[in-house]
């Protein structure tokens, strides 16, 4: 790895790092309109379900986003999670289990399932326990397939 792709990774870093940022300023804006709004809009259940879902994600980007600050630091790092995240292996077993298609599925049918909370509960329960299993199944063959390649 030459000095000019380490220092297009390390900008790719930065570019991950600041989408994190705006996902952390869109979750202020979110508690900011739930104090500013009134009681009905902030205590309906989608606005609840969108608020769990936020935290989850940024308690998830908080540590990517540590992990990433890190390697920013560090060249031997910044080397390690690139040879990490461009390994042959690893690629191969992410596009065994559908890594991709099903990560973009799963996130649909949460979002899905948050917008169906304004007009049904059953269907909007259905649809996040729907997401939540096929990012479950994905989860076990990407274990699966790392054990077995």
């Amino acid at each position: 790895m030459n000095a000019t792709s380490l220092e297009q990774y390390r900008n790719k870093i930065r570019r991950r790092m600041n989408a994190f940022r705006a996902g952390w300023l869109f979750y202020v804006l979110l508690v900011a309109a739930r104090n500013l709004a009134n009681e009905r809009f902030a205590e309906h259940p989608a606005f609840s379900g969108l608020m769990g879902f936020m935290v989850g994600g940024l308690l998830v980007g908080i540590i990517g986003m540590g992990k990433l600050h890190k390697a920013l630091k560090d060249d031997t790092a910044l080397r390690r999670l690139y040879n990490k995240e461009h390994d042959e292996r690893m690629q191969a077993i992410r596009a065994k289990a559908g890594v991709p298609v099903t990560l973009l599925m799963g996130a649909g049918l949460q979002a899905a399932g948050l917008v169906a909370t304004f007009f049904d509960m059953t269907v909007a329960l259905t649809l996040i326990a729907a997401g939540l299993a096929v990012l479950l199944v994905t989860l076990a063959l990407k274990a699966w397939y790392s054990r077995r390649m």
